[in-house]
């Protein structure tokens, strides 16, 4: 029979040495004290820690959204017919184009006509970036483009025209349909030259344009494409130096997870995106591809200064709310223990109920505009826990917002200029 030698118990320095051993260190009234002090600056230092943390997770929008009465004035404006509201858009602060098969006409705040082009248009689609416009013939060849009310260049295509994106500094990107091809990019610049066209074979490497976007200086294009020859389909976005030589070009390719086709393209920065699939958000960051945001469904999103805003559903079927969210400086997109899901239910649970989807959605500025019929609701998104609430006389058809939170409405029976007081 073995047995072993245990060590007998060591007593701390100031127990009392004369004291029968009970197998554990005799505890005095002294290292009592020192032991709970020791609990309360451990317990201290973990809340300083979890507020550090707190701070430095995205915005959250802590507070609820709140709705306040409308700070707005009506100024100046004219009355109108329902049929020729629906054919005016808001261009600048202080035009709007009226669009019809045969004549685009600009039209100062007091409805005069201030000049007009002839056109040839059967499906017209509508652009606006800056001082810049683009309209287009959907699914047939014309497109015409502005700087303010002047004509820059027209032209038309073989191919029918599919989409377009317009960028800061008047380039123009038509994405065209060519048969035998998953399709054309075509690249002009602010006169109307040819910068390139970039033709996507029919081949399992290649996919189907969806959507194209500049980022605000216009020498960068990010192409969003979808390939259903794979199983499962792929997505793939690529960004494009519109400046460079064609062996040069492709600056960088993302295939974002999750596979679904990413159909809103926000740039932000030089080579950073934001991309949007009907169920999932993806942040492209410093060359790295985040899967950020998952709801039930977007519906409309953006990007005011550093924040993302969206409206989504956080539930298939529940009702959307308006929401937003810093746009990331670190590695960190989503809080630790969190996933995209929780985190897009958060902001959503902390936004603005909308009840049902908004008419219309619009930015300029720190201001983001929504309306649905004769309401409108105006949010800076540099308070996000605030929406100003305005009702007009008529309903909303088509609204702009400028940097000073100004709105510009195209109503059934009249335009109205609303002034923030």
């Amino acid at each position: 029979m073995t047995s072993r030698r245990t060590r007998p118990p060591v007593q701390k320095s100031g127990g009392n040495r004369n004291s029968r051993s009970t197998g554990r260190p005799p505890v005095s009234p002294t290292a009592g004290r020192r032991g709970v002090a020791i609990l309360v600056v451990v317990l201290l230092f973990l809340f300083l820690v979890a507020l550090v943390v707190l701070y430095r997770l995205p915005d959250m929008q802590k507070d609820p959204l709140q709705i306040e009465p409308g700070d707005y004035i009506g100024e100046g404006g004219f009355n109108l017919s329902l049929a020729e509201a629906e054919c005016l858009r808001p261009f600048t602060d202080n035009l709007l184009l009226r669009i019809s098969a045969d004549k685009l006409e600009f039209l100062n705040l007091d409805g005069k006509v201030e000049g007009s082009v002839d056109v040839s248009l059967s499906q017209p689609e509508f652009v606006r970036k800056g001082d810049y416009g683009l309209v287009f013939d959907y699914e047939n060849h014309s497109y015409y483009v502005f700087r303010e009310r002047n004509l820059q260049y027209s032209g038309r295509t073989d191919q029918v025209i599919a989409a377009a994106s317009l960028g800061g500094n008047g380039n123009i990107a038509l994405v065209l349909n060519e048969f035998g091809t998953r399709g054309v990019l075509r690249v002009l610049d602010a006169e109307g030259q040819l910068i390139f066209d970039w033709t996507l074979r029919d081949n399992r490497k290649s996919g189907f344009i969806l959507t194209s976007a500049f980022n605000s200086a216009g020498d960068r294009l990010f192409v969003s494409m979808y390939n259903t020859a794979n199983v499962p389909a792929t997505p793939l976005i690529t960004c494009l130096d519109v400046t460079r030589s064609a062996r040069e070009r492709i600056v960088a390719q993302y295939r974002p997870e999750p596979r679904e086709p990413y159909l809103l393209l926000y740039p932000y920065g030089e080579d950073n995106l934001v991309a949007v699939s009907p169920r999932h958000v993806c942040l492209i960051r410093n060359n790295i591809s985040y899967d950020w945001l998952e709801s039930a469904g977007f519906d409309s999103a953006g990007i005011n200064g550093d924040t993302f805003w969206f409206v989504a559903r956080a539930e298939m079927n529940g009702t959307p709310s308006f929401a937003g969210i810093k746009l990331p400086e670190t590695i960190t997109v989503v809080p630790t223990g969190s996933t995209p899901a929780q985190q897009t239910r958060d902001l959503l649970n902390r936004g603005l109920p909308l009840g049902e989807l908004p008419g219309q959605v619009t930015n300029g500025g720190k201001f983001v505009v929504l309306t649905q019929a004769n309401l409108l609701r105006r949010i800076d998104v540099s308070r996000p826990n605030v929406a100003d609430e305005y009702n007009l006389e008529g309903e909303i058809l088509a609204c702009r917002v400028d940097s000073g939170g100004n709105a510009i409405c195209v109503m059934d029976k009249a335009v109205r200029i609303l002034v923030v007081r």
